[in-house]
């Protein structure tokens, strides 16, 4: 059952390196694990913010740190029925006695628009009867999200960041060949253009990569055609 309900991250997005607004995130998260005692329920992880693509990759470097694999759970699969629940999280306690692994839930579709006590009764029940490490994705605080739980917001790459990834990820392919051709005014090209685009956009590193391969693909179909 639990194969049906559980993915692990996307290679996509695994292959994506993390800013260091990020890579501290994940360190924070990792030694809220690290610091609870052994005979203690660790914390529910909230994970606040609007993109879920950079929570997820937070999610999963806080993970790796503590040598654990991360699973993916969308909210809306998890069952209302108590029994349900009940069989789902001894599911769970067995998978993650077996081998290391923790839990992502996504509630990110599921609240669009949560109100003071509006986590799903099954949601809330699993992680009342499971004890391992837990991460709920939302776009808004939970007040009672079944224990224990610390919350920490998540966003996009800040603008500066942004414009580090469009200028590390676009490199000279993307620049008019005359640029290239130019030595430094390759680089002060590279700026400009990076500028401009963390200036006028506003997205995580994967989707800056997905439409920098695109630009340069393009790019390569146009060299080849003239």
């Amino acid at each position: 059952r639990l194969t049906g309900l559980l993915t692990p991250l996307p290679e996509a997005l695994a292959e994506v390196s993390l800013t260091v607004t990020q890579r501290q995130l994940a360190m924070a998260i990792a030694a809220q694990w690290l610091s609870a005692a052994d005979d203690e329920a660790m914390p529910v992880v909230q994970m606040l913010g609007n993109d879920g693509v950079s929570k997820q990759m937070v999610a999963a470097a806080a993970c790796a740190r503590v040598g654990v694999k991360l699973l993916l759970l969308d909210g809306d699969l998890v069952p209302a029925s108590a029994s349900d629940v009940e069989l789902l999280a001894r599911q769970w306690a067995r998978e993650s006695v077996l081998m290391p692994v923790a839990v992502y839930i996504d509630l990110d579709e599921a609240l669009a628009a949560p109100t003071t006590d509006s986590v799903p009764t099954g949601v809330r029940q699993f992680l009342a009867r499971t004890s391992g490490m837990a991460l709920v994705g939302t776009r808004n605080a939970l007040p009672r999200c079944g224990r224990t739980h610390v919350v920490f917001e998540v966003g996009k790459p800040e603008s500066a960041e942004q414009r580090e990834c469009w200028q590390a990820t676009l490199g000279a392919h993307a620049w008019p060949d005359n640029a290239v051709q130019a030595g430094v005014a390759a680089a002060d090209s590279m700026r400009q253009q990076a500028d401009r685009l963390a200036s006028q956009f506003n997205f995580n590193q994967w989707e800056i990569r997905r439409i920098a391969r695109s630009c340069t693909s393009a790019a390569a179909h146009k060299s080849e055609d003239e």
